[in-house]
């Protein structure tokens, strides 16, 4: 008896340690089949890129992270479109997935990012740390994320720097908009103490910028990394501006939200509502950050005094609606600015 009992131990034993090969061999097979899979999705990539006339390269990459997680580590990452004029360049790449939950993408890219845009002065971008996060699911994207701790812009002009900017914090997200179509985007973007200009030549008092919007038909494009502009100006676009919130650190606030389109001509119409607190700070700002259009803010400032309420010099303006007519911008029957054509 006693034997029989002993036997049906080493049985469980056998049967436990035998599930466990399996299921490591398992692991094992699951994750050198995720990591080709990725190196095969990275040559297809810059097959692609290379086919359409630029080059993508990921200096040195591997795969990494067995036997739990995956990753693709790069010393260095290059697009170039010499096509579209565009090259981007970063530092060091790293990301990771869990094996277990592979549509949950975390990367962190190393400074600093040189960049070439159409019609821009070259840049280059430092941080402090920039991270991002990337969930989709098989219903498609749930949110692509992007948080910049201490970016600083720079114009750069072979290889002398002047600076642009610093944003102290930089968050971006997108997601599908929620109770909306399928195919609409939603945006969020906030920048805190953002510096505008060089802060040892230019006293510019730092601002704050939140910003929220829906753009109805971009997500598709978003999705392939397509360029919306021959969209938009072949068949037009809309958008709501769920939250737009601009605050300069001497007290100037204006918050904007509300529906606007854009004709395939660039006008564009709509409405926005308005609240407005110390206009002649924001005056000072655009004064200092963009002189070309102090003469129409100068103008806007004393039509928004004369319709706010305040003590003490301080001005504040609820509720205000104003409607834009092709690029026409109207309080009530007057006609308050003029927005210039968008393309």
């Amino acid at each position: 008896m006693n034997q029989q009992k002993q036997n049906g131990r080493f049985g469980k034993v056998y049967w436990f340690a035998g599930g466990i090969v399996v299921l490591f061999a398992g692991l094992v097979g699951a994750w050198y089949y995720a990591a080709g899979l990725l190196e095969s999705q990275l040559a297809n990539l810059s097959d692609a890129v290379r086919i359409g006339g630029g080059s993508f390269r990921c200096e040195e990459s591997s795969v990494r992270g067995f036997p739990f997680r995956i990753g693709l580590f790069c010393n260095n990452v290059l697009y170039d479109d010499p096509n579209q004029e565009m090259r981007v360049s970063t530092g060091a790449l790293r990301s990771a997935a869990q094996l277990y939950r592979p549509g949950h993408v975390v990367a962190e890219v190393d400074p600093p990012a040189g960049i070439r845009l159409p019609m821009l002065a070259p840049l280059q971008l430092d941080w402090k740390s920039l991270r991002t996060s990337t969930n989709v699911s098989t219903s498609g994207l749930n949110r692509v994320s992007l948080e910049v701790a201490s970016l600083d812009v720079s114009a750069d002009d072979a290889g002398f720097l002047s600076p642009l900017g610093r944003v102290r914090k930089l968050e971006v997200h997108a997601r599908q908009a929620p109770a909306r179509g399928n195919d609409d985007l939603q945006l969020a973007l906030s920048a805190d103490d953002w510096q505008i200009g060089d802060p040892q030549m230019t006293p510019v008092a730092p601002v704050d910028l939140n910003f929220a919007v829906i753009v109805e038909d971009l997500l598709p494009v978003f999705l392939s990394g397509g360029d919306p502009l021959p969209i938009i100006r072949q068949r037009g676009g809309s958008a709501i501006i769920e939250e737009m919130v601009f605050e300069t650190a001497d007290g100037g606030r204006i918050a904007v939200s509300g529906p606007l389109s854009v004709t395939p001509q660039g006008r564009l119409s709509g409405w926005l509502q308005i609240d407005l607190e110390n206009p002649k700070d924001l005056t000072r700002f655009v004064e200092q950050v963009f002189p070309p259009a102090a003469d129409s803010m100068r103008d806007m400032q004393v039509y928004f005094e004369a319709l706010g309420s305040g003590a003490g010099g301080k001005t504040q303006i609820k509720g205000l609606t104003v409607s834009i007519r092709d690029g026409d911008v109207f309080a009530g029957f007057f006609k308050v600015a003029q927005i210039p054509r968008l393309f």
